[in-house]
């Protein structure tokens, strides 16, 4: 038996004697000294490599299979789906589709009139209910004068022509509702806004012998257009409108932080001081007797206020304040005074007061007199 060194070595030298090739031994002198041999030694084979190679392609293959598969799953399923859709179109051609509701009315399968009567039954014997609390009102649809459109509905849900795909798009459809809103918010403000609480805007106003701002109030009450929303939303589905009716905040449109301004300078306008000149006498108007000639002008909404005085009051006060200071006067002589600028005086007053500005006016006078005696039947008067 021979050793495993020499089979290998029997081995090697065969093949290459059959390829045509006999191992020999070369030697080449290098320099006198060196001796190589060259021996042809097969490469590795490189598994790892091919290994990975044959998996890509194993995955591509699967892969190619897979799409292939679905594609043949998909069109076959939409073959199906064109197939049903083309009969269920065919069959209810003319009429609402099954499953078709408006709201919680199952209307499938019936024709147009069908759909008109069985929606028109439902809406003539329907009222809207109203519940404030433990008070609840009911009102005939009637009322609001609203119309429900069932031609309209009944036009748009039936079957018009055949179609594969129409039976995919069953749905709840609504009514067309048409009202006037302007009768809901009349009713609202007439029979359930007079109970509830309306919102006040702040005013700058007279309180006794001051000037204040009488502070804003924040109402609370129902929004019309609200009910009508909710009156709309529910009819269109064919449901018995049952509204409760919520009292929402209605907030001023001026609030007191927008009259400080106007408080400050109303105030600045009475401390004014103003003198009057009357002979020798002065005539100086308290800020009571200033407060009571103020005009206010507030226009409701409005954050822009008027101040003004007034020209009656304040002529009035002078003409008074001078009778005062007439019945003074020794009268035995028969004296009387008449004031020639009674109303440039008033104006002069007012603009001092609406500028701020400190003023002095003086009346100029001139004097009449009067000479009275008595007859036993008549009485004689000469004035110059």
């Amino acid at each position: 038996m021979l050793s495993p060194r020499y089979r290998a070595a029997t081995v090697i030298a065969f093949a290459r004697k059959k390829s045509g090739h006999e191992y020999k031994n070369q030697s080449t002198i290098s320099t006198g000294t060196t001796l190589t041999r060259e021996l042809n030694v097969p490469k590795p084979v490189d598994f790892i490599t091919g290994a990975k190679a044959f998996k890509k392609s194993q995955m591509i293959n699967n892969l190619t299979r897979g799409l292939l598969d679905a594609l043949y799953i998909i069109l076959a399923f939409a073959l199906v789906i064109m197939t049903t859709g083309v009969l269920i179109s065919w069959k209810y051609h003319g009429r609402a589709l099954p499953f078709t509701y408006v709201g919680d009315v199952a209307i499938g399968g019936m024709n147009k009139q069908q759909i008109i009567d069985t929606l028109d039954a439902r809406f003539n014997n329907m009222q809207i209910t109203l519940v404030e609390g433990g008070l609840v009102r009911q009102v005939p649809i009637s009322q609001f004068n609203i119309k429900a459109d069932t031609t309209a509905l009944s036009n748009q849900v039936i079957q018009k022509r055949v179609s594969p795909f129409s039976y995919l798009n069953w749905q709840r459809y609504d009514v067309p509702i048409s009202m006037n809103d302007r009768i809901v918010a009349g009713y609202v403000a007439r029979v359930i806004n007079p109970s509830q609480t309306k919102s006040t805007d702040a005013q700058l106003v007279i309180d006794k012998n001051k000037l204040t701002i009488k502070p804003a109030l924040v109402g609370f009450q129902t929004n019309p257009n609200f009910i009508a929303e909710q009156i709309k939303l529910a009819l269109s589905r064919a449901s018995t409108p049952n509204i409760s009716v919520n009292s929402v905040t209605i907030k001023p449109k001026v609030y007191a932080s927008d009259l400080t301004d106007d408080l400050a300078q109303a105030n600045t306008m009475l401390q004014t001081p103003v003198t009057i000149k009357y002979g020798y006498a002065s005539i100086k108007p308290t800020f009571a007797q200033k407060l009571s000639w103020l005009k206010i002008d507030q226009s409701s909404g409005s954050k822009n206020v008027g101040l003004d005085f007034s020209q009656g009051l304040v002529r009035a006060y002078i003409i008074d304040q001078t009778n005062k200071l007439q019945k003074d006067v020794n009268l035995t002589t028969g004296n009387t005074v008449a004031i020639d600028n009674i109303d440039e005086v008033t104006d002069g007053v007012i603009a001092a007061l609406k500028n701020g500005s400190t003023s002095d006016q003086q009346l100029t006078l001139h004097v009449n007199n009067t000479v009275s005696f008595n007859t036993s039947d008549t009485t004689a008067d000469l004035s110059r």
